[in-house]
């Protein structure tokens, strides 16, 4: 089974429900964009997804009965490791944020110095074209670049409380 779904870096306890829902599959391949399952006898299975920047060490996971199921190689960087257990295993699963929280951050870094700043200077641009000309035309282009400020000011505002929170 072969399914594609999106994840951001911010959204990893969303992803791991996701993967702890297909009972009867076990997750074999991730290509930045699909999900491929085969099914399985075994199961249910605890998932972790970890994260880093550099090729990393999962003993501490693998320490907890966890062993990996694939490997990603990001297209914008960073590795993702898949990792699975049965559920019978009860240790705790072990966590660390820190190079999705980094990545995060340079994400915000980039929409405060470059999005807000070409957002802003095509809002106040074309609403004094709107007022100087009263000329319709200008907010076709004003109200769908409002519609993405909003949208990039809430998508901020979620990676800076995944920031705050791991």
């Amino acid at each position: 089974m072969i399914e594609k779904k999106y994840f951001g870096l911010d959204q990893v306890a969303d992803e791991i429900r996701y993967l702890e829902a297909k009972e009867g599959y076990i997750l074999k391949t991730f290509d930045g964009e699909r999900y491929t399952f085969e099914p399985t006898d075994e199961g249910p299975f605890t998932y972790a997804v970890h994260f880093s920047v550099e090729p990393a060490s999962l003993q501490k996971f693998t320490d907890v009965g966890f062993t990996v199921c694939c490997e990603y190689l990001g297209s914008q960087g960073g590795y993702y490791y898949f990792l699975t257990r049965p559920q019978t295993i009860t240790q705790p699963v072990p966590h660390n944020y820190d190079d999705r929280k980094d990545a995060i951050q340079l994400k915000v870094n980039r929409v405060d110095r470059f999005v807000g700043v070409v957002l802003i200077a095509v809002i106040f641009l074309y609403a004094y074209f709107f007022m100087k000309n009263m000329n319709g035309l200008y907010l076709i282009v004003l109200i769908p670049t409002l519609g993405l400020a909003a949208y990039v000011y809430a998508v901020r505002q979620r990676y800076l409380r995944f920031i705050k929170n791991n």
